[in-house]
């Protein structure tokens, strides 16, 4: 059987919900052009799934980082890892102050902290 994160055994039916909120987080975060309301609605799902079976909010931020740093791209060349480090450590972070947001109902858009560019993966 399958854990989550804070060790509890999940469902089959649970874990293929979980599956499919982490997808749909994957694919959103992976697309080029990111858009801040289309993350907003998809951590959304994921942070609401997580937390309604009982994850504390460490294990979801926990949960949500793991999911990026699965994202991350191997770069070309030095000048690019550099560029690369920066931008993913300022979107992780607009990302991450999002879902302990979303987990605790405050009311804030990733177009509130975030200025523009870290929401556009290059």
């Amino acid at each position: 059987m399958t854990t989550a994160i804070d060790g509890r055994a999940l469902t089959p039916q649970v874990n293929d919900s979980l599956s499919a909120q982490r997808d749909n987080l994957r694919r959103v975060l992976a697309h080029r052009g990111v858009e801040a309301e289309a993350v907003e609605e998809v951590l959304g799902g994921y942070v609401a799934e997580l937390k309604a079976r009982g994850s504390s909010a460490g294990a979801v931020v926990i949960a949500v980082k793991r999911l990026l740093n699965e994202q991350d791209v191997a770069p070309a060349n030095a000048d690019q890892a550099f560029q690369a480090a920066r931008a993913s450590s300022e979107f992780n972070g607009a990302i991450v102050t999002l879902t302990i947001a979303q987990y605790y109902g405050i009311r804030l858009r990733a177009t509130d902290f975030a200025r523009p560019r870290y929401l556009e993966r290059r």
